[in-house]
């Protein structure tokens, strides 16, 4: 077990990584991140990393390399390091009316239009 608690995020998965006897080119191997990477986020250089949804997915094959738990581990980067904003921003499609009922408009429009001549030549 750890003597002491690591000063930073990516020293404790540097730590762990080194307590298990794995080294940074097997995690790179297990979980084909390039070993660049690997080393930008223990060296806490985050912004490296493509964005938030990378990042939580680099720290969970990282922690199954190594043979920590997954959910622990991202749970503890978003203690130590917080869940900063990413300057991603959530795109909210517009309200738009689907192909199927357009479809199902016009069938009605053109229904109606049936009645109204069959109607009207009936007389």
């Amino acid at each position: 077990m750890m003597s002491s608690e690591p000063t930073s995020f990516g020293r404790y998965l540097e730590q762990a990584r080194e307590l298990r006897g794995v080294s940074l080119e097997e995690v790179a191997r297990v979980t084909k991140i390039s070993p660049g990477t690997l080393r930008a986020i223990e060296a806490d250089h985050f912004e490296r990393v493509p964005g938030r949804v990378y990042m939580i997915g680099y720290l969970r094959a990282y922690a199954q390399a190594v043979g920590l738990d997954p959910d622990e581990v991202v749970l503890r980067y978003d203690e130590m390091v917080g869940s900063e904003p990413t300057g991603e921003t959530k795109v909210v499609p517009e309200a738009q009316s689907s192909p199927r009922r357009a479809w199902l408009g016009l069938l009605f429009a053109l229904l109606a239009v049936a009645v109204l001549v069959w109607v009207l030549f009936l007389r």
